[in-house]
């Protein structure tokens, strides 16, 4: 009896534990979606300018306060286990160490846990919670205390400015597993900077993502295609006008998935991929200034994920990378937390060498005869 009631206690343990990990993830993952710029009235008609934005791969959430153009303080937030953390270098001299508290999923309450150099500058922020709002408003309350004096609080109130300019593989660094598990909110939390140009209806740069059949017109292709390879200046075998050949002979349940993104009516980015078994496929995606200006393509790839989950898929292939001579997309496609992947290349096994040498030279008839289709 006793060594059940032992093993059942184990297990409420590792329930508790599993359940305070995801909680942890979960306060991080909505910390996540303040990356941008905030702005906070204070006295004497000053502003304090919050700035969050992701670093390191998307681990680690940093945060900037800003006054009169002079930075203040610099706040670390992460995930240790199942604690969110907070490490808080500030104006006062200290080094602050906090672990959040709240059960409530609108609030974070930090608590001060460790601290270095308070002896030598006592006066410190005790503790932090912050209110979530909308998805352009939340509170801040930091205690101030000296020892020996009642505490203070300094409450202020933000308001969303704009979103960040940060570095593209810590915002489109995508966790794979989040589709398998359903947590769309991971996926969404890490295009966060980005997603919000698409998520805000009333921004008058609002983009559009459609999931279609079809794909668009010889004009519209070569739109993105050229403007994108003029851009990147580098050589591709790949002919968007073969897929759209290839598309109308498909059958209906073996169509390609295309996403086209839309701004103000005019498409302006790309994509075309497709599933066997439970892998998806990225086969082609081009995007032309306009939408390269507006980060199209994260919108297409975010709304990909999307139809690839709700298929069941366990992996996305994002095809071949070249990082010399096309850097661009290998740190794109790297800053997506893939795993690097060699395949053993063809071989060929014959055992009449009259077959073998004719085979080879249809092979090479055939590339022939596509390049000449391709021109025409």
């Amino acid at each position: 009896m006793r060594t059940l009631f032992t093993c059942l206690l184990a297990v409420l343990a590792m329930l508790n534990a599993a359940a305070s990990r995801a909680d942890a993830q979960a306060a991080f993952a909505r910390m996540r979606s303040l990356v941008g710029e905030w702005r906070a009235p204070l006295s004497n008609n000053e502003t304090m300018i919050d700035i969050f934005r992701p670093i390191a791969f998307g681990t680690a959430l940093l945060h900037e306060e800003w006054k009169n153009g002079e930075q203040l303080t610099a706040t670390v937030f992460y995930v240790v286990g199942s604690e969110l953390r907070a490490d808080h270098y500030c104006d006062m001299g200290n080094q602050l160490h906090y672990v959040d508290e709240s059960t409530d999923p609108q609030v974070l309450r930090f608590v001060l846990k460790d601290a270095s150099n308070l002896d030598t500058h006592p006066h410190h922020f005790h503790s932090t919670t912050w209110r979530y709002g909308d998805a352009d408003h939340h509170v801040q309350d930091w205690e101030a205390m000296t020892p020996g004096k009642p505490s203070k609080t300094i409450r202020m109130d933000f308001t969303r400015v704009a979103a960040a300019n940060v570095d593209p593989q810590a915002v489109v660094r995508a966790d794979v597993q989040a589709l398998n598990d359903g947590n769309s909110a991971t996926l969404l939390s890490l295009f966060a900077a980005d997603a919000r140009i698409f998520r805000t209806s009333r921004d008058p740069d609002r983009l559009i993502g459609d999931l279609s059949d079809k794909m668009g017109t010889q004009e519209q292709r070569k739109s993105f295609f050229g403007e994108m390879l003029a851009r990147k200046r580098f050589a591709t075998a790949v002919n968007a006008r073969d897929f759209g050949r290839m598309q109308t002979l498909l059958p209906p349940r073996q169509k390609l998935r295309i996403l086209v993104c839309h701004k103000d009516g005019r498409p302006v980015s790309g994509l075309v991929a497709s599933t066997i078994g439970r892998t998806g496929i990225y086969l082609l995606g081009a995007t032309n200034d306009e939408g390269m200006q507006h980060k199209g393509s994260y919108l297409l790839q975010w709304r990909l994920m999307q139809w690839l989950k709700e298929q069941g898929a366990e992996v996305y292939d994002l095809g071949g990378i070249d990082p010399d001579a096309n850097p661009g997309v290998f740190h794109f496609k790297k800053g997506l937390s893939g795993l690097d992947t060699s395949l053993v290349g063809t071989f060929e096994a014959v055992s009449n060498r009259a077959a073998g040498s004719i085979v080879r030279a249809c092979e090479a008839l055939a590339r022939v005869i596509l390049r000449h289709r391709r021109r025409v």
